[in-house]
């Protein structure tokens, strides 16, 4: 069958749409079927084998845009389903590890840059899976043999194998391990993220850990970076060549824009423009290539007591701006005295 994951709500779907042909194709099947075992779309059963391309044909007239494929025992004993390898020994079902052809055996190595957590649940999930599947103890005595190699392969030392290996715990044991109260989800730091986790476990908290950079950082870049002077909200400040007055202006909008509504206001002579009317009254030159951008806010309140804040900082300002509270005033004189000093 064709498989097609590309959301979520995909796997809800396609179980929706097995169970309903299942159910059909049950129902008006000529025989009765001794066993059917099915995972969303892999479905294992047992069938005479001269009725195989029989069945086959009878699945596929349930709905003409789903493609089913078969795949019949191997010398009519042996056949994978899902991540087992079922096998008939006197008319008795026996599993064991089933691994494709591609399979690499790389694990998360224990040298790499990973919670120690996470390594111990690769050997644990691995050795519990194993237990699971594997029905005879030749099979599990095989299996394990074939994990340690593995495991060892990956780098992980015998004693840290030993200490995660799963183990069935007996049925009538109690957890003794208390639920969390509370998650930290904290970056992660080798050899430190460890030890806060210790730490704080006797308080039933447990640690979750994050890694400081994602692949996603590093390789997706969904737009460019803003250029400083591309940026809304700026405390602009531009100086003057001939003598030491400077202008400090707060703006809604980007400083290339605001430099150039400037710029036009001094040429055309606009008096209400403080740069343009130090400018008539001087006829000093604008030092407009040292414009620059002292701070940046998105807040209009913000910016109009950073832009008085940063105008009472100069010695001769060419703006006027809102009076500022005593404490600042305070802060302002002491600031100056030391710049004097």
């Amino acid at each position: 069958m064709e498989q097609l994951w590309a959301q979520p709500v995909s796997v809800v779907v396609a179980e929706i749409v097995m169970q309903n042909i299942e159910e059909r194709a049950l129902a008006t099947y000529k025989r009765t079927l001794p066993l059917l075992l099915r995972y969303v779309d892999d479905t294992f059963t047992a069938i005479h084998k001269d009725e195989i391309d029989d069945f086959h044909k009878h699945l596929k007239r349930q709905n003409a845009d789903i493609q089913f494929t078969k795949e019949i025992e191997e010398n009519g004993k042996i056949i994978p389903f899902l991540d087992c390898l079922v096998t008939r020994d006197n008319n008795e079902l026996r599993t064991t590890i089933y691994r494709k052809l591609t399979h690499t055996d790389r694990l998360l190595d224990q040298s790499s840059y990973n919670p120690t957590s996470h390594e111990a649940t690769t050997i644990r999930t691995l050795t519990r899976h194993t237990q699971l599947v594997c029905d005879s103890p030749d099979s599990l005595t095989d299996e394990i043999k074939y994990l340690d190699n593995v495991f060892n392969n990956n780098n992980y030392n015998q004693h840290f194998i030993g200490h995660n290996t799963y183990r069935n715990s007996k049925p009538n044991a109690t957890n003794t391990n208390a639920t969390p109260v509370t998650t930290a989800t904290m970056p992660y730091i080798k050899g430190t993220s460890e030890t806060i986790a210790g730490i704080v476990k006797p308080y039933n908290i447990r640690v979750a850990h994050k890694p400081t950079t994602t692949l996603r950082q590093l390789v997706t870049n969904v737009k460019d970076k803003d250029e400083p002077s591309d940026r809304r909200g700026a405390v602009c400040k531009i100086k003057c060549c001939d003598c030491q007055a400077t202008y400090i202006g707060e703006t809604g909008k980007n400083l290339n824009i605001r430099l150039t509504e400037h710029k036009r206001a001094t040429r055309n002579g606009d008096i209400n423009n403080h740069i343009a009317e130090h400018h008539l009254k001087t006829n000093h030159r604008i030092d407009w290539d040292s414009a620059e951008w002292v701070t940046y806010s998105t807040d209009y309140y913000q910016r109009i007591t950073l832009e008085s804040w940063f105008t009472n900082l100069e010695q001769t300002p060419l703006n006027r701006c809102q009076h500022l509270p005593a404490p600042y005033e305070r802060l302002i004189a002491d600031n100056n005295k030391t710049d004097k000093q």
